[in-house]
């Protein structure tokens, strides 16, 4: 197994113009401009944030058992950026989310989210909004949009109480700021695959947090929904959430491309190696492979 190195990709093309209706309500982020604008000021593309990374990892190893899952990782993420985590199936991306998480356990290296290990996270845990794959719902569960959105405010609420009028207010902000607050009063099991991804983001912007990790958002939809659903992830970082920090795992390179501040290629191999390139006129300002990969199928 080899790592894949910069120039074995033949073209990286940047992502096809979003849909029409959502450009003219959100529009998208040219990372070919010369700032990108941070609340009231801006800072230029290729200077460090002042702040400390939000994600901050070095010489990462994970392993399930004997067998490993990626070995060597090292990158950080600093507040604001938008990251994606590219790379083969089976490679350790969903991993990676886990390991951010708390919930896979590294084996060797560092990582440290907001300043500490994710072991100590558990004051900052709602600061973390999760999206993870598809899959991971049963869309069958006899429960509204609006309750579903809702769930986002319980580590806000709690279990016991019953959510109060600022907690409504939040859940509709977010249902809105994701172009689904028409759904609020239907059943999440008669929604379509693009419509239950906005409500499950809507979800995780209800708990008002600072790291925003999405695993696959856009398996099982139809092209249009893909461009809809980054087209959406691109408006509110520039309309809402400035300094939200977004890490999303993906296949779909030509559309983390169009969006992203810096792609973190993961791929099995024998040793990690950091590149970086400019790859087209919409596209990657910091294309990083950081790593190596024994790998499964799943993980």
């Amino acid at each position: 197994m080899t790592l894949i190195q910069l120039d074995q990709i033949d073209q990286i093309k940047a992502a096809p113009s979003p849909a029409p209706s959502l450009a003219q309500d959100r529009g998208t982020l040219d990372l070919d401009k010369e700032t990108i604008t941070q609340g009231q000021g801006s800072r230029t593309q290729d200077d460090p944030s002042d702040e400390p990374p939000v994600v901050d990892i070095s010489d990462l190893t994970v392993s399930l058992g004997e067998r490993v899952i990626f070995n060597g990782i090292t990158f950080s993420v600093r507040p604001g950026q938008l990251a994606g985590i590219v790379g083969p199936n089976g490679a350790g991306k969903t991993t990676l989310l886990k390991a951010i998480l708390g919930l896979a356990k590294p084996a060797s290296g560092n990582i440290n989210v907001f300043g500490m290990p994710p072991s100590k996270l558990a004051s900052l845990r709602r600061r973390i909004g999760y999206v993870p794959q598809t899959g991971s719902f049963d869309i069958a569960f006899p429960v509204s949009v609006f309750d579903v959105a809702m769930m986002g405010r319980i580590p806000q609420v709690g279990l016991l109480r019953r959510p109060a009028q600022k907690d409504r207010e939040i859940v509709e902000k977010s249902l809105a700021r994701v172009g689904a607050l028409h759904l609020k009063h239907r059943p999440f099991s008669e929604l379509s695959g693009g419509e239950r991804q906005r409500v499950i983001l809507a979800r995780a912007l209800a708990g008002e947090p600072r790291l925003l990790l999405l695993d696959e958002p856009t398996t099982g939809l139809d092209a249009q929904a893909q461009r809809d659903l980054y087209n959406t992830l691109a408006g509110l970082r520039r309309d809402f959430f400035p300094h939200l920090t977004i890490m999303i795992v993906s296949h779909d390179v030509e559309e983390l491309a169009a969006i992203a501040d810096k792609l973190i290629f993961i791929n099995r191999g024998p040793s990690p190696t950091g590149v970086s390139a400019n790859a087209g006129t919409n596209a990657v300002h910091d294309l990083t492979a950081t790593a190596t990969a024994g790998g499964s199928q799943n993980a």
